[in-house]
C-alpha cells in the first residue's frame, strides 16, 4: 500500500531533508517545513522564514538560540521549499515559481560571508523539487520532466548537470544516507523506493513498489 512505502521512506528522509518557515510578521522564527531546521554537521542551523515578498534565512551558530547571520531573498512569486548544507558550509535553497512560465531555481550561499556564490536556473517549475548534497559536495536536484522525472547532479561550481538519473516515475523525495542516494518515486499506479550509488546512475538493487488501491 502507498502508506507502507512512504512510512519506510520517511525514516530515511528525516536524516537530511529539512527546513522551516513562518508567518508574515513573526517575532520568533516558526517552523514551516515539516521536518524542522536544516543543520550543518558541526551544529550550525539555518531556519527559512517565508514571508509574502521576501524569504529570510536565519543562521544560528552551534549551541545558540540567537541568530548571527541573515540572508534575504526578495521575491514576489518564488516559494522556498527545500534547503540543504554541504560539508564546506555552503547552504542551498530551492525556490519554486508556480506562476505561468515559472521556473525552479537553486541558490548557493557561503554561510561565512553570506554571499551568493552560485545560481542554478531554468529548471522546470515543480513544487515537489528539492535539494540534497553528499560527502563530496555534489548537489542533487529532483525535477519533473515530460515523462516521469530526473535527478540532476551538479559538481561544485557547475551550473549544468554532470549526471542525470532518469525514470518513468516522478521523483518526489530524496535523501543521501548510508553511502547511497535514496529516492521516493510516485507513479500513476504504483510508488517506488530506489537506492542509487552516489554520483552515479547505477541503481543498487533496492526498488520496492506498492500498488495503489482505487
Amino acid at each position: 500500500m502507498r502508506s507502507d512505502l512512504w512510512s519506510l521512506f520517511g525514516v530515511l528522509a528525516c536524516v537530511l531533508i529539512a527546513g522551516c518557515s513562518g508567518g508574515s510578521a513573526p517575532t520568533v522564527p516558526q517552523p514551516s517545513f515539516s521536518s524542522g531546521p536544516v543543520v550543518l554537521g558541526r551544529g550550525t542551523v539555518a531556519v527559512v522564514d517565508r514571508q509574502p515578498s521576501v524569504t529570510k534565512v536565519l543562521i544560528f551558530p552551534p549551541h545558540s538560540d540567537t541568530f548571527t547571520g541573515e540572508l534575504s531573498i526578495h521575491t514576489s512569486r518564488q516559494i522556498a521549499n527545500s534547503a540543504a548544507f554541504d560539508r564546506r558550509g555552503r547552504l542551498f535553497i530551492g525556490l519554486n515559481d508556480p506562476s505561468a512560465g515559472g521556473k525552479y531555481e537553486v541558490l548557493e550561499f557561503n554561510v561565512q560571508t553570506l554571499k551568493l556564490v552560485r545560481d542554478i536556473t531554468n529548471l522546470p517549475s515543480w513544487s515537489r523539487s528539492s535539494v540534497a548534497t553528499d560527502d563530496e559536495n555534489v548537489l542533487y536536484v529532483n525535477t519533473k520532466s515530460l515523462v516521469g522525472g530526473d535527478i540532476k547532479l551538479y559538481r561544485p561550481g557547475e551550473t549544468k548537470p554532470s549526471i542525470e538519473i532518469k525514470d518513468h516515475h516522478s521523483p518526489v523525495a530524496m535523501t543521501v544516507a548510508s553511502g547511497s542516494l535514496w529516492v521516493g518515486f510516485e507513479g500513476a499506479f504504483a510508488d517506488a523506493l530506489a537506492r542509487y550509488r552516489l554520483r552515479s546512475t547505477i541503481e543498487r538493487g533496492l526498488r520496492r513498489s506498492a500498488t495503489i488501491c482505487r
